[in-house]
């Protein structure tokens, strides 16, 4: 896994990434390169997280081919360096994987995700014709007129491809030509086939087919994903930006991603602040918004105290902890005069409900102060101090996996970079035990 920050101001933005890999979930490496930067003229830094790979090409890679491809002026906007990435990768789709070989993982991913989705139908012992079937009915229902109309646009393409039958499907193409007599795995109906059809009857694997079109006109199958983040400034910034997205696979000339996002410096206070994480990030989040557990606290904290209560019967019941959220829930229930078993009787899911909302706003409401406070400070920093302050961000995740004795899924050497419109990109080359210089990028 991985930890980066990017803080901002009206004095520059400074990326900092710790340089941990990991492989499965026993071995961690160090010396990763999680940001590069681009050389001037451009004032741009790069920030890589999740898979490390590209169809079998490293992202480092990718990237280094696509900063050498980029003209000698700065991009109009920090989302622009995104589109342009993007533009580059679907150009030299061709040198990176052959159409079949970017078919066969296709397919493969597609497979894989219908299996773990059978492994879960059969450890809730709903591997059954009628539970399969309202299981993808559910998920097709789930999916709303917009993303229905862009699937349909693209799904029939796909299935030209990796049809059954298909006189274009290449895979099945290429098994006829090795004389392979398995065609399971050679296409969309047979990866269904081998999955369900032991099970399921023909109504229903029709279902997994119409929900597999919505699929896979919106998506690439592919279960992981790599999130790539450009920093820095456009030709007409004055206040560091920064362009996200999350990169799935590709196919037939296509680059899927998702999450395309832009952020702009937000004015707190008297200043103007650009802050963000990527990658593990729940102690950062925790150590900001002031004794939570995650941007999502508030909610664990409530479950903790009604998950054994919500239910309960009678006090009897109820988990130790939850006795003082009982007796406001009663207190406020019921004819004045009532008795305490007359309350209990008269509770209802909508008092729990309402009670579970109105503790919730309050943790919401607390901790939306204390992160306006935390960046209204980051603000007014000088680069030394935001440096500063990112290191050390990046080290409180790091020293809290090691105080839980987790596997150290971040830490190593911390990679610093600091960019300004004016000198652009600089990265920080430790020397020492504390001492650093400064170079410019590709220097």
């Amino acid at each position: 896994m991985t930890t980066e920050v990017v803080i901002g101001n009206g004095f520059g933005v400074v990326l900092c990434a710790d340089s941990v890999t990991t492989v499965g979930n026993r071995r961690t490496f160090e010396g990763a390169r999680k940001i590069l930067g681009l050389p001037q003229p451009h004032a741009i830094g790069v920030l890589h997280s999740g898979i490390v790979n590209f169809h079998g090409v490293a992202y480092e890679t990718l990237l280094e081919s696509w900063i050498h491809s980029l003209p000698d002026q700065r991009l109009g906007t920090v989302e622009d360096y995104r589109e342009s990435f993007l533009k580059h990768l679907a150009k030299n789709l061709s040198s990176i994987a052959t159409e079949l070989d970017l078919a066969r993982l296709y397919l493969r991913e597609f497979r894989n995700r219908l299996h773990r989705r059978a492994n879960w139908l059969r450890r809730e012992n709903k591997l059954t014709d009628v539970a399969i079937a309202a299981f993808y009915t559910d998920l097709i229902a789930d999916y709303d007129e917009e993303q229905v109309a862009a699937a349909e646009s693209w799904a029939p393409r796909v299935l030209e491809i990796l049809g059954q039958g298909s006189r274009k499907n290449i895979v099945e193409q290429d098994c006829a030509d090795n004389d392979c007599t398995d065609t399971s795995h050679a296409s969309i109906e047979g990866a269904i086939e081998a999955t369900y059809g032991s099970v399921a009857s023909a109504e229903t694997l029709e279902i997994v087919l119409q929900w597999s079109r919505l699929f896979l006109g919106l998506y690439h199958p592919v279960d992981s994903e790599a999130t790539l983040a450009f920093v820095g400034y456009g030709a007409r910034d004055l206040l560091p930006s920064l362009a996200t997205f999350d990169i799935e696979g590709a196919f037939l000339g296509k680059v899927f991603y998702n999450s395309p996002r832009t952020r702009s410096c937000i004015k707190r206070g008297e200043h103007n602040v650009l802050f963000d994480t990527f990658g593990q990030d729940f102690d950062i989040w925790r150590l900001i918004r002031e004794g939570g557990e995650d941007p999502n606290y508030s909610k664990k904290l409530i479950s903790r105290q009604f998950d054994n209560y919500a239910h309960a019967e009678n006090s009897a019941t109820v988990e130790p902890g939850a006795e003082e959220i009982l007796t406001l829930v009663e207190g406020g229930v019921g004819d004045e005069g009532a008795t305490s078993d007359d309350h209990r009787s008269e509770r209802t899911a909508a008092d729990i409900e309402a009670l579970h909302t109105l503790i919730e706003d309050e943790f919401d409401a607390v901790a939306t102060e204390n992160v306006d406070r935390t960046l209204s400070t980051f603000g007014g920093l000088n680069l030394y101090s935001l440096t500063s302050l990112a290191q050390r961000l990046v080290g409180v995740q790091s020293l809290s996996l090691d105080l839980r004795s987790e596997l150290p899924t971040v830490g190593g050497q911390v990679t610093t970079a600091v960019i300004t419109p004016q000198h652009g990109f600089r990265q920080e080359v430790v020397t020492g035990a504390s001492d650093h210089w400064w170079i410019g990028a590709h220097a």
